[in-house]
């Protein structure tokens, strides 16, 4: 089996830049996929605060809107008028009752249940103050349902808002929360993505150099033996460490200057036999 020096040049540099690419590559749709995971995420944390804000606010101006039906009950002694109202008042509880059951299944930590909570026990307080007022109203009871609106139902209708309204502040809080939690994980991820990316350049960087003397080293030898060859030098041996293009090289030089050598060697041992057989004949 081939080791890593024996393989062919091109070889080896296409594993390398290979490598380089492929790392590149996986650190890109890395980055990528994070950034796609991050964004939904927020997109959908985003989407569902303000869902609950928007139906929070619905329903908050449906229990204005509730009041305002309950005071015009007061204003009006006509009997069909007064069924009407009663009608538009229900049908408005009933609307609030399913946006309230769609804001509870949305609910996910205990802060929220908690406050959430609070404003069903404020709403049911106010729903009971308003009913007691409208049934000493159908009572013609004027001066005590009077009396029940006022020392009861708007108080209790102001406390149910304002326990709405620190529903609210804890989504914003928890928008915002989001938002920084958010903006952390881009930070890490981005120091985490240039830390990968440097150390994919330091690898690549070390692969680099490390083809790159594979293959300058061995030619810069088979140079030099050529340049002693040129100056009639063939004492010398270079050495053979791979089998790639750069070692088939160094064994050529090799051959050519045992050769040289072997020739060299033959044209002296064929002069001194002239020589000789020249200085017997004399």
């Amino acid at each position: 089996m081939k080791n890593w020096q024996d393989r062919k040049i091109g070889a080896r540099l296409g594993v390398v830049f290979g490598a380089i690419l492929l790392c590149l590559i996986g650190l890109g749709g890395f980055g990528l996929t994070w950034l796609g995971r991050l964004n939904s995420s927020m997109s959908a944390s985003m989407q569902k605060r303000y869902n609950t804000v928007e139906l929070t606010h619905q329903t908050i101006e449906h229990s204005i809107t509730n009041a305002r039906i309950t005071l015009q009950l007061f204003e009006t002694t006509n009997p069909k008028e007064l069924k009407k109202l009663n009608q538009e008042n229900e049908a408005i509880s009933h609307g609030i009752s399913a946006q309230v059951a769609e804001i509870e299944s949305g609910l996910n930590s205990a802060q929220e249940r908690e406050l959430f909570a609070i404003v069903t026990q404020d709403r049911q307080a106010y729903i009971s103050a308003r009913e007691r007022a409208k049934k000493l109203l159908a009572d013609h009871k004027r001066d005590q349902a009077l009396g029940e609106l006022s020392e009861n139902v708007i108080p209790a209708l102001d406390t149910y808002r304002a326990a709405w309204q620190k529903f609210i502040d804890l989504q914003i809080a928890s928008v915002l929360q989001s938002v920084k939690e958010n903006q952390d994980a881009y930070g890490l991820g981005r120091r985490i993505a240039l830390l990968l990316l440097v150390i994919t350049l330091a690898l690549a960087t070390l692969a680099a150099v490390s083809v790159t003397k594979s293959i300058t080293v061995p030619i810069q030898q088979a140079v030099e033996h050529a340049e002693r060859i040129a100056v009639g030098d063939l004492t010398k041996e270079i050495l053979v460490t791979n089998h790639s293009e750069t070692g088939k090289l160094q064994q050529a030089m090799q051959d050519m200057s045992r050769k040289l050598s072997s020739m060299i060697r033959d044209v002296r041992e064929g002069s001194a036999a002239v020589a000789s057989a020249a200085q017997q004949v004399s």
